[in-house]
């Protein structure tokens, strides 16, 4: 991810049931500690979509600019229907700086 710009986050969990999943949140730290300050929370279906296992997340350059350079990682909480809540793998995420400030609205 760049700092800066407006990606979208493809984020594949394999084996997935869509049909059996309540809600899945995602969180970023900018370290791996449960009391480190969240940067940024999404979830799914509220801000992240899907399509079959990929999940997509949709960043504005707002949220870009709040990461630190190098990295950030993230955590995802997968709840299903009955309340289960099966583990994750937390993800290292790579955050590469820009040159750039921040982009004016010309509207």
């Amino acid at each position: 991810m760049k700092r800066g710009t407006t990606p979208t986050l493809k984020i594949n969990i394999p084996g997935i049931d869509i049909s059996n999943i309540d809600h899945i949140d995602f969180i970023f730290k900018a370290s791996k500690s449960e009391t480190a300050p969240a940067i940024i929370e999404k979830s799914y279906p509220d801000s992240v979509s899907h399509d079959g296992s990929v999940f997509l997340m949709p960043f504005t350059e707002e949220e870009t600019r709040l990461f630190n350079d190098y990295h950030a990682y993230m955590d995802t909480r997968i709840v299903t229907k009955d309340g289960k809540i099966p583990a994750t793998q937390i993800i290292e995420i790579d955050v590469r700086s820009t040159l750039f400030g921040e982009v004016e609205n010309h509207d």
